[in-house]
């Protein structure tokens, strides 16, 4: 079989074609492509088709499981703090990752190809993922609502780890420190003739140090994660395939003092008893069929997603919420003759969350919110031009339906030079938090709120310097409209979200 698992990423053997005669891609021999590239691109499009950095029309870096083993740095956040265009932040509880200035309910993170941002928050804790053993990370910058939909206004974070064919045996690493620090990790991965499986389980935990001025409580954190991924070729032409994540996080937090006549107002002090603990649970399952030799391909997949939050202090639970999606995709790709690829995708995603706040102030009950997405999406790569176009319509059962789009183009100039530019759009529908949130005294969802869109290019130039290394440099600018900011309103002074109405512009190198 030829082929890649799709666009869940779960992909065993990348489909790649021969170069013919005059340099381009000959369909008539399809083969697997050279394994030993470990720097391919499979987020970049729905087809599952991998991609190498030199024919991306966009801004794009890929962080090898080499490189991840070479940085011997376990906390993927640490790990992403280096790459260009990438901010991270957090609190306890919640480390969140920002890419060109957008906000972190605006970049998707897929891991093993699941959608793991929480539905409530609508953001995902990248504090609580770590490198396993032969993972590989790729960060897309610049917005891809056009391929993924809403959460992608900012770019796409894709986390993969290995399957049992990759990274067949046993592995395990152990590791301390400072602060009761100790990260460790175990992996079994095995493979036949026809399957692959692996399991991998992950525990971080430390005493923590104080975070509030002056203070003296330690904010620690104890995390579990347990993961495995497998196929099975049933035919030459059809696969079969899963991947399952579960997380656990515990840990304290200090409180912000709102006394408004306390010297401390609005400082972070030391709050004795409280603490939160985070579950999630992810699962996919996905089918790929093969026709006309691999070049018609139809893929299949449904994952599910569950996050539950709560917060407690001294005289028991403070606050809650409880969300999960479920998503079902299909895709099917079309490689014509030479270097034409035609993708088609339809998404179904349902959403749901309850707010679980133990005051009893807030409804109860659950909310829920549908959304279908058709996808288009045309790619040509050429011997030295390479062009992209993608657009999708998403039908929204609460909001107004949106139109988003992304193209790109690449030529290359010199054997070393190659000239890039792209152009799309985004939008980015409010989070349930955003909406119908509510903390009690603190903060009051906003059910008026209405999506954020943004329109942006870029370009840029890569250059190949010896046979090893490439310079990179990109000029981007994007305007985004309606974003959602924090307001503090008479006479209550609770906080509550609303829409600017004045356009906030991001632009860099």
């Amino acid at each position: 079989m030829s082929g890649v698992a799709g666009a869940a990423l779960g992909f065993n053997a990348p489909v790649a074609a021969q170069a013919g005669p005059d340099g381009e891609p000959d369909y008539d021999q399809i083969v697997i492509a050279d394994t030993k590239r470990t720097d391919i691109i499979v987020s970049a499009t729905r087809s599952g088709d991998v991609l190498l950095p030199e024919n991306y029309t966009g801004s794009v870096t890929v962080l090898t499981d080499y490189t991840l083993d070479q940085r011997q740095t376990r906390d993927i956040a640490d790990v992403l703090r280096d790459v260009p265009g990438v901010a991270v932040a957090g609190v306890p509880g919640q480390t969140q990752i920002r890419l060109r200035g957008s906000e972190a309910n605006h970049v998707l993170v897929l891991v093993d190809g699941i959608e793991v941002s929480d539905p409530f928050a609508g953001e995902f804790d990248i504090g609580t993922l770590q490198a396993e053993v032969g993972a590989r990370i790729e960060v897309l910058r610049g917005a891809q609502s056009a391929l993924y939909g809403s959460d992608a206004i900012g770019g796409v974070v894709a986390y993969e780890s290995a399957s049992g064919r990759a990274v067949p045996g046993l592995a395990a690493r152990v590791e301390g420190g400072t602060q009761a620090t100790v990260n460790g990790t175990l992996r079994y991965g095995a493979f036949g003739d026809m399957w692959d499986a692996a399991l991998s389980a992950t525990v971080v935990s430390t005493g923590g140090q104080p975070n509030a001025r002056g203070g003296v409580r330690d904010i620690g954190r104890d995390s579990y994660t347990l993961s495995g991924k497998g196929s099975v070729e049933l035919t030459n032409d059809l696969t079969l395939r899963a991947a399952a994540r579960f997380i656990r996080t515990e840990g304290q937090f200090n409180d912000t003092d709102f006394d408004f006549t306390s010297p401390t107002f609005g400082l972070v002090i030391d709050t004795p008893g409280t603490g939160y603990v985070n579950e999630a649970v992810y699962a996919l399952v996905g089918a790929r069929a093969e026709a006309l030799e691999g070049r018609w391909t139809h893929d299949l997949s449904v994952q599910r997603a569950e996050i539950d939050r709560k917060t407690f202090g001294l005289f028991g639970p403070t606050s809650g919420s409880e969300g999960d999606r479920v998503k079902a995709s299909y895709v099917t790709v079309l490689r014509l003759d030479k270097a034409h690829n035609l993708t088609f995708a339809a998404d179904w995603e349902r959403e749901r969350f309850r707010n679980a706040d133990p005051s009893g102030f807030a409804f109860a009950g659950r909310r829920a919110i549908e959304t279908v997405g058709l996808v288009g999406e045309y790619r040509y790569a050429g011997k030295d031009f390479d062009l992209t176009a993608a657009l999708r319509h998403d039908v929204n059962d609460k909001f107004r339906d949106a139109t988003t789009f992304r193209v790109g183009a690449g030529y290359r100039l010199t054997d070393t030079t190659r000239l890039r530019a792209a152009a799309g759009s985004g939008v980015k529908n409010p989070g349930f938090f955003e909406l119908y949130g509510f903390v009690d005294g603190r903060f009051i969802g906003n059910d008026a709120l209405r999506p954020e869109k943004s329109t942006g290019w870029e370009v840029g130039v890569d250059q190949d310097v010896g046979d090893g290394a490439r310079l990179s440099v990109t000029y981007f600018d994007s305007e985004l409209d309606g974003e959602i900011f924090t307001t503090f309103p008479a006479p209550t002074f609770i906080a509550t979200p609303a829409n600017r109405v004045t356009e906030s512009q991001q632009r860099g190198v």
